[in-house]
């Protein structure tokens, strides 16, 4: 599991789950051992996670395909639609630094003969390095206009869920009164403007 800012730096990094770990389940880990989240600082999280109050999950049970209004066939017909929109756009920045990553360190991509410990130790490594260079040359900017190329060529996934088929009863108690707010300020300025 792993957090990152919008200038391609991660600012949180937990190696050495197995892959069928729930990420709601290594977030509970992670607050439980004493990650703090600080106040009024906001994360966007996939639809795998419940919305929180620091952590802001999609609208389940609404669908869109971030290709579709990116290339400007569909609208959003919605504040809910907007804002998974949205939130899908700032997504991926994850989606970014992780294929960026793995260009800069392919040893990321394939398996190694090194024992477990050592694997963890070498993505934290890896990510510790990548926020160095990112802090020291503002990044690679060859790496960038890779992906960005791999993108428009599609040899990067996007993302397209259909967040009603992801945990449809995750959200009936969680605080969603900001993620509502935010919701409805996007939306008044989107039919604003419209």
């Amino acid at each position: 599991m792993a957090a990152c800012s919008f200038d391609l730096r991660f600012i949180y990094v937990l190696a050495g789950w197995e892959g069928s770990s729930s990420n709601s389940s290594m977030l509970k880990a992670a607050l439980k051992a004493g990650s703090k989240v600080p106040r009024d600082i906001y994360y966007l999280v996939d639809a795998d996670y419940a919305n929180t109050r620091n952590f802001i999950a999609p609208f389940r049970g609404v669908r869109y395909h971030l290709k579709a209004y990116g290339w400007g066939i569909l609208a959003p017909q919605n504040a809910k639609e907007l804002f998974n929109l949205r939130h899908s756009s700032l997504w991926n920045v994850i989606e970014r630094v992780f294929s960026v990553l793995k260009k800069r360190f392919p040893l990321l991509k394939v398996a190694t003969p090194y024992p477990y410990e050592t694997q963890v130790k070498i993505v934290v490594a890896a990510c510790t390095v990548h926020n160095h260079i990112q802090t020291i040359t503002g990044g690679d900017d060859w790496l960038y206009e890779e992906y960005d190329r791999d993108l428009a060529c599609g040899s990067v996934e996007r993302t397209n869920i259909e967040y009603n088929d992801v945990n449809p009863q995750a959200d009936k108690n969680d605080d969603n009164e900001l993620r509502d707010r935010i919701a409805k300020v996007l939306w008044d300025g989107y039919c604003a403007h419209c």
